[in-house]
């Protein structure tokens, strides 16, 4: 539960970061846009976002290699300071801490 909360914590401020980084970008550019996720995959670690598409068509989705279109592609071009920041809120709520109620004292 700790690791959850963690990795909730962790992705929350890399979206916090990266929206930095696209605010620094507007004030240089004069205008206002995010980086899209798979953009910003590539720009930290390209052999990676490379070896993804043949391990979703043909290992993961052997079946259904159209997966990769139809699923992962939308899912690269959203907003990476959303998707994290989403993912973040996510763990966080998955792995919150639950009071207990009713405890026998």
């Amino acid at each position: 539960m700790i690791l959850g909360r963690l990795l909730g914590w962790l992705l929350v401020a890399a979206a916090i970061v990266v929206v930095g980084r696209d605010a620094a970008n507007a004030w240089y550019q004069g205008a206002w846009t995010f980086v899209p996720a798979g953009e910003l995959w590539y720009q930290l670690h390209p052999p990676s976002l490379q070896g993804l598409q043949p391990l979703v068509q043909s290992r993961l989705f052997a079946f259904w290699p159209e997966v990769w279109d139809v699923a992962v592609v939308p899912v690269l071009a959203l907003p990476a300071a959303a998707l994290l920041g989403g993912l973040g809120l996510v763990f966080l709520l998955l792995f919150r801490r639950r009071r207990r109620r009713g405890m026998l004292r």
